[in-house]
């Protein structure tokens, strides 16, 4: 279910990112052509009625652009939502080397109960598995919890966990560019606060729908 979110996502994105194209396409060849009107329309009566025609449909199609974009946005925003719901009960492990035929339940478990000293049956942990691909090396491996308080137990005691392991939690694509954006705000010295779930920057807030429009 979570990679077809996930998909489906990252197809909204490669829409939304063509639609962007061609919009700025037509906005720079309109320009051109719109100039080249002006100053031969008092000669040509005809070409000023077909250069109205053009803006006609140019407006009309700027309006099916941005409903489209916004139908879009709504579409990234519930799918964001879903991802949130869906990962909630993950954590990620990260640092444990890959080795072949490796046992993942095993390791996973010889780090909760030994390392973090919270033992767990075998029925509170749903599902384990490496990411697919990712930039790190060794992969993450994420663990999904059936009970929101044990992942919040593991994360509390994870100070616990050697130098070369690391836990977080599972963000979704929204919190991480939610992450980026408070990160680069930071670098070029702005005032950065989280209250909650919410992201403001110098006092005001970056809400989800505007991170997606402006730097999907």
């Amino acid at each position: 279910m979570l990679r077809n979110v996930k998909n489906n996502g990252g197809i909204h994105a490669i829409f939304l990112f063509f639609l962007l194209i061609v919009v700025g396409f037509l906005c720079f060849y309109s320009a051109k052509i719109d100039l080249q009107i002006k100053t031969t329309s008092g000669k040509s009566p005809g070409l000023a009625e077909m250069h109205q025609l053009f803006e006609t449909d140019y407006t009309k199609f700027n309006s099916r652009f941005n409903k489209s974009k916004n139908e879009l946005l709504a579409q990234n925003l519930l799918l964001s939502n879903l991802e949130e719901h869906v990962k909630r009960v993950n954590v990620r492990l990260h640092g444990v080397v890959e080795t072949p035929n490796e046992d993942i339940h095993q390791v996973v478990g010889i780090i909760f109960n030994d390392t973090l000293q919270y033992p767990l049956n075998s029925d509170a942990i749903d599902h384990i598995t490496r990411l697919e691909t990712s930039p790190e090396s060794p992969r993450p491996i994420v663990v999904t919890f059936a009970l929101w308080r044990d992942r919040k137990e593991i994360l509390q005691r994870s100070r616990l966990l050697p130098a070369h392991l690391q836990l977080s939690e599972d963000y979704t694509e929204m919190q991480e560019l939610m992450q980026e954006i408070s990160t680069k705000a930071k670098t070029a010295g702005k005032t950065v606060q989280w209250k909650r779930k919410k992201l403001f920057i110098d006092g005001v807030e970056i809400k989800p729908e505007a991170a997606l429009s402006d730097y999907s």
